[in-house]
C-alpha cells in the first residue's frame, strides 16, 4: 500500500469500519486491562549488562504482554494507517493528548500511527506517551467513537447475510451518518 500524505477522516473511517467487532472487542479488552490498577507498569526501561566480552547494549522498553495486544489491536482493525507521520504536526497540536477529546475520530488514529511507527526509530515514544496521557487521550477518543457506531457496524456492516433489502439499506443510511456526523 502507497504512503498517502493524508487520508481524510472518512476515509480512516471506512477503514476503521471494516474491522468486524470481535476485533474491537479484543482491543477494548486490552485498553480495560491498561487502566485496572497494577502492581508493575506497563513498560519500563531495561538496562542490560555488559556481555562476557564487555560488549554494552543500548537501552530499552520492555512493554507488558497488555501494551503489545493493544498494539496488535490497534493494526487488527486498521487503526494504524499509511500516511506522512514523520510531516505530521499534531504531536504539537494535541501536546499531552490535550484537544484529542473533541477532535475528529481521524485525529486519534494519526497520533496512535505516530506513536506506534515512532516506536520503531526511538525507544520509549510509547511509553512517554503514556506518561503525558497522549497514548490513552487517543485511544479514548477512538473508543468513544467507536462506541457511537458500535450498534449499526455490528448489526448493518457486518451483520447477518440474510438480512432483507430494507435492512441493509437502513443499515448503510447508520454507516453514511457515522461516517458524516461522529
Amino acid at each position: 500500500m502507497a504512503v498517502m500524505d493524508r487520508p481524510t477522516d472518512t476515509e480512516i473511517k471506512v477503514q476503521l469500519l471494516a474491522a468486524p467487532p470481535t476485533r474491537w472487542q479484543r482491543l477494548w479488552a486490552a485498553v480495560d486491562e491498561l487502566r485496572a490498577p497494577r502492581s508493575r507498569p506497563h513498560a519500563s526501561w531495561v538496562f542490560p549488562e555488559p556481555d562476557a566480552h564487555g560488549m554494552l547494549r543500548l537501552p530499552y522498553v520492555h512493554y507488558s504482554e497488555t501494551m503489545e495486544r493493544i498494539r496488535r489491536g490497534l493494526y487488527e482493525v486498521g487503526a494504524i494507517i499509511s500516511f506522512a507521520w514523520t510531516d505530521w504536526d499534531g504531536e504539537a497540536r494535541y501536546p499531552n493528548g490535550e484537544g484529542l477529546r473533541d477532535a475528529p475520530v481521524g485525529e486519534s488514529v494519526r497520533m496512535l500511527t505516530l506513536l506506534i511507527r515512532a516506536e520503531r526509530l526511538t525507544d520509549g515514544t510509547i511509553l512517554r506517551a503514556l506518561e503525558d496521557g497522549t497514548f490513552l487521550a487517543a485511544l479514548d477518543r477512538l473508543r468513544r467513537w467507536y462506541e457511537r457506531v458500535r450498534v449499526p457496524h455490528a448489526a448493518h456492516v457486518h451483520g447477518p447475510p440474510h438480512d432483507s433489502w430494507a435492512m441493509r439499506q437502513f443499515g448503510r443510511a447508520r454507516v453514511f451518518l457515522a461516517l458524516h456526523c461522529s
